[in-house]
């Protein structure tokens, strides 16, 4: 039996809504447009690229610190105690699935523990998500997490996973290479709003181990 590693953001949840509204609101950004710039250029890149894109596009000079992050953090996490976390459909009837056959699965995100668990113990999912081990930014070192390989690495580690029975599910074309280059067995790619094949070009990805998808099921998955 196969094990999973899950990331979060845009596999298991959308919270890139929030995201974005925790820029906004930080920025201060106005521009009626920045939606659109965010989905298309900002997305997959990491906060300081996000900081220095936005200081380029509107002539600021903001510097992404400490305080920076301490308030988007706080601005998701009080929207998503509101109830503002969408879980995706396909993903909650794949975790019940696993969950009903006894698989082990775990997660594994850049983002903080606390945020990550009000993402994933929302009432829709809880039973299918609570008590499992997650992964995130806190567990490891700033240098390595993703893009780092040394992420899923010791993910392995901290679920006793063995890397030649555990597949990976990601979606962002950067965190996929930290999976590819990992010694676990192979990586599923699930995109739920980019164009897959632009995708696959842009980020120059070949490898035996990637299986691209459009939906998360457990065939998909080769599990059944």
């Amino acid at each position: 039996m196969k094990n999973i590693l899950f990331d979060v953001d845009g596999v298991i949840v959308d919270t890139e809504k929030l995201n974005l509204e925790s820029w906004k609101l930080i920025y201060k950004i106005k521009d009626e447009l920045f939606s659109t710039l965010y989905f298309s250029e900002l997305v997959w890149n990491s906060w300081k690229e996000i900081t220095n894109k936005i200081n380029s596009r509107y002539g600021a000079n903001y510097i992404y610190t400490g305080d920076i992050q301490k308030q988007r953090k706080e601005i998701v996490c009080g929207l998503l105690t509101k109830g503002q976390n969408e879980v995706y459909s396909d993903s909650a009837q794949l975790l019940k699935y696993l969950s009903e056959k006894w698989y082990d699965y775990g997660f594994v995100t850049t983002g903080n523990e606390e945020e990550t668990k009000l993402k994933l113990w929302s009432d829709y999912i809880k039973e299918y998500t609570q008590g499992r081990v997650i992964v995130s930014s806190s567990d490891i070192r700033e240098e390595q997490r993703k893009p780092n390989e040394q992420h899923y690495e010791v993910a392995l580690k901290r679920t006793g996973f063995n890397s030649d029975n555990t597949i990976v599910v990601e979606d962002s074309p950067i965190w996929i290479i930290s999976a590819v280059n990992s010694s676990v067995n192979s990586v599923y790619w699930i995109d739920r709003v980019w164009n897959l094949s632009n995708k696959l070009k842009q980020s120059e990805i070949s490898s035996n181990k990637l299986t691209v998808i459009d939906t998360l099921t457990a065939s998909n998955l080769q599990l059944i």
